[in-house]
């Protein structure tokens, strides 16, 4: 296999991860536009600042152990400890996000308290995960539906394979995982997961420094390392 091309010259920590201790009972499984909102209201360089990320929130389901329910409507996310808010953001940013602590977030009729922070670079990692990437087969009836159904994977993941291609010459695997919903006030961004397996250290960092969207601040195309295929339910793989 040949090697990944650099697609960076500068140091790797030039865009690191913050993450934020948090506490509060329970919050919305589709908390990403009020997460956004809370966040930004403190943060407005955000809005403006194109490596800006707000990963999705993971905490326990309610009645469901440690796996995070979906974004169904109705549904909470119990806090736990292990909980965090965590942002990805330029290296330079970092004692500006700092404003954060000690902050309380208002998440619809959620509140979330903001506690101390650390910061980590990127860490590479031969297999990533996204919770949401967009699916732009919204006008599928069913694009708004959380299934694993197969309507529409082989061209979302042939889209991203293309993505994917300008990071790295390898061939990694695609694992196309659930649907998933983001409501906005202007509407309802329909996303599907994706597992990326197989990668290149150059390309597991400049795909998480990079990207493949442009909502971000909602949590999409945000990937984080992965330890193993197998966890991933109701996927499918190609390869």
């Amino acid at each position: 296999m040949g090697a990944d091309p650099a697609m960076d010259s500068g140091p790797q920590e030039d865009i690191v991860e913050i993450a934020f201790r948090i506490a509060g009972g329970r919050i919305p499984t589709d908390h990403a536009w009020a997460l956004r909102t809370a966040v930004v209201k403190i943060l407005p360089w955000m809005e403006n600042e194109v490596a800006a990320g707000i990963h999705p929130i993971r905490a326990a389901a309610s009645g469901n152990g440690w796996e995070s329910p979906e974004d169904a409507p109705g549904q909470w996310l119990i806090l736990s400890r292990r909980s965090s808010l965590k942002l990805r953001i330029p290296a330079h940013r970092v004692s500006e996000a700092m404003a954060l602590c000690g902050r309380r977030l208002e998440l619809e009729t959620s509140e979330l308290d903001i506690g101390e922070a650390r910061v980590r670079p990127l860490e590479a990692c031969p297999t990533l995960f996204a919770r949401h990437l967009l699916d732009e087969d919204t006008a599928n009836p069913k694009a708004n539906e959380i299934s694993a159904d197969a309507d529409g994977e082989e061209s979302f993941v042939a889209r991203f394979r293309a993505s994917i291609a300008a990071f790295t010459d390898r061939s990694p695997r695609l694992i196309c995982g659930l649907r998933g919903r983001i409501k906005t006030p202007t509407g309802t961004l329909a996303t599907r997961s994706l597992l990326i397996a197989d990668l290149g250290k150059d390309a597991s960092i400049a795909i998480r420094k990079h990207g493949f969207e442009q909502n971000t601040l909602l949590g999409c195309g945000l990937f984080i390392p992965h330890k193993s295929i197998d966890p991933i339910p109701n996927s499918s793989e190609e390869r």
